[in-house]
């Protein structure tokens, strides 16, 4: 067995049972951030009004009178990932990717809580009536949006430098390259297409689509990590 394997497997063993309870509860954190945010933006893509999610992006549910359900999502979201960065770092221990790892999965928190603080400016399509508009924390958003998407890709390439030749972690290497791959190719595509639309060679470009393709890829593959680990943790029996 490999150095990391076995760092993996049997580092709880180590911990005492209130650490490894702890340990447990902030890789939980993990599963959680994605489902709050994947679940928070289809539910109002499918109920929010005059919205088009294969257009607009997530982050423009933050305007209008409901805007709130977005931000907070945002917000909450992003202090889970802060969460899960202690969790994996506690659970990787040494080796590769033990300290780069879980500093971008924080960087990516990070970004997610500075953009729900920071509301999108509107640009004119959503909501509907509302002219295009420039402020500051508009332009604070438009750096912690794209700061999300190449941290989960960043922090996937770094542990896939982990998982290569790991036999307790067979496939990992190649699904996390994959995984941050498709959230450079789809966020790209999502940046070309709103360019298109806005200059009037591609109207009502499906940006939108391509954003929340990127958000998906990012976030099942942290979805997927948080359980993986989780498993290597074994839960604390209490005392009957």
């Amino acid at each position: 067995m490999s150095t990391h394997a076995y760092s993996a497997r049997h580092s709880a063993h180590a911990e005492s049972p209130s650490r490894s309870r702890s340990t447990r509860l902030l890789l939980l954190c993990g599963i959680a951030a994605p489902l709050l945010v994947v679940g928070s933006f289809l539910l109002q893509d499918l109920t929010r009004p005059n919205f088009n999610p294969l257009f607009n992006w997530v982050s423009e549910l933050s305007l209008s009178d409901q805007g709130w359900m977005m931000i907070s999502t945002l917000i909450v979201s992003g202090l889970l990932m802060l969460g899960f960065a202690a969790g994996l770092r506690r659970a990787l221990r040494g080796g590769k990717g033990a300290l780069w790892g879980p500093i971008l999965i924080a960087v990516c928190g990070i970004a997610m809580i500075l953009a729900g603080v920071f509301v999108v400016d509107p640009n004119g399509a959503y909501p509907p009536g509302v002219p295009a508009s420039r402020s500051l924390h508009g332009a604070l958003h438009d750096i912690a949006g794209p700061l999300i998407f190449t941290s989960l890709a960043a922090a996937s390439f770094v542990l896939a430098r982990r998982f290569v030749g790991d036999p307790a972690w067979r496939g990992w290497a190649t699904y996390s390259i994959a995984s941050g791959r498709l959230v450079i190719v789809f966020f790209i595509a999502a940046s070309v297409l709103v360019a298109l639309h806005f200059t009037g060679v591609y109207p009502g470009a499906p940006s939108g689509l391509m954003e929340r393709l990127a958000l998906l890829s990012g976030f099942a593959w942290i979805m997927r990590l948080a359980l993986r680990l989780r498993r290597h943790i074994p839960p604390v029996e209490t005392a009957r």
